[in-house]
């Protein structure tokens, strides 16, 4: 697995929404800062089930791989020079129980989260600071997080793609997943049998522009 897979996000339909409306809040009206907690360069992460899942039981394998093969802190360092780089006002990343258990896919998000964090200290990855300049990402969501939840409107039809809706261009992107398609042909939205498989619902677990009142990712960005 190359590291650089570790990066993609889970939200082909959250992307596709970003061209929502935008709200220009003032500067005094804006919500104040929290300032995230304090966090190491250690990540935990806890495997309890493999259940309905043909690729988690080697979860732990993969992730044990991952580290051996790059490193924790190589994980984190190349997450800080895609945001360093790129400049993303906002970034989507999996489900911290990963989707469908993956290990890659909790790694990815566990390390994300710190790598916002590192991205705007100038004293962590020199080069990479000294090559892009730093950056502080305004919002950071995360796949099915409990903190602000929120639920993408996918189901409206929008001009912006003749017509079609989120979920139908997400649909359609997913066709040219080649390396999935032999597990899942398909996004959902909720079931009972698979109620994490939801592509409507994330949370906003980092913001510089206070919290969401709506179900708009760009909300406060523009």
């Amino acid at each position: 697995m190359k590291i650089k897979n570790l990066f993609l996000g889970v939200a082909t339909a959250a992307m596709a929404m970003a061209a929502a409306s935008c709200s220009n809040i003032d500067e005094g009206d804006r919500l104040i800062y929290v300032k995230p907690a304090e966090v190491g360069r250690a990540i935990l992460i806890e495997d309890f089930t493999g259940q309905k899942c043909i690729n988690c039981p080697t979860g732990t394998e993969i992730i044990n791989s991952i580290v051996e093969t790059y490193g924790e802190e190589n994980v984190i360092a190349y997450q800080v020079g895609l945001l360093r780089r790129f400049k993303p006002l906002v970034a989507v990343g999996h489900d911290r129980e990963g989707e469908y258990g993956h290990g890659a896919h909790r790694l990815n998000a566990l390390a994300l989260e710190q790598a916002v964090v590192y991205a705007a200290d100038a004293s962590y990855d020199a080069e990479s600071a000294a090559q892009y300049g730093v950056w502080d990402t305004p919002k950071l969501y995360l796949h099915f997080a409990d903190e602000n939840p929120i639920f993408l409107d996918v189901e409206t039809p929008l001009e912006s793609f003749g017509g079609k809706t989120a979920f139908k261009v997400a649909s359609e992107a997913m066709l040219c997943h080649e390396s999935q398609l032999q597990y899942a042909h398909r996004l959902t939205l909720a079931s009972e049998e698979f109620p994490r498989y939801d592509c409507r619902r994330f949370g906003l677990v980092r913001s510089l522009v206070g919290a969401d009142t709506g179900n708009d990712i760009m909300e406060h960005l523009c």
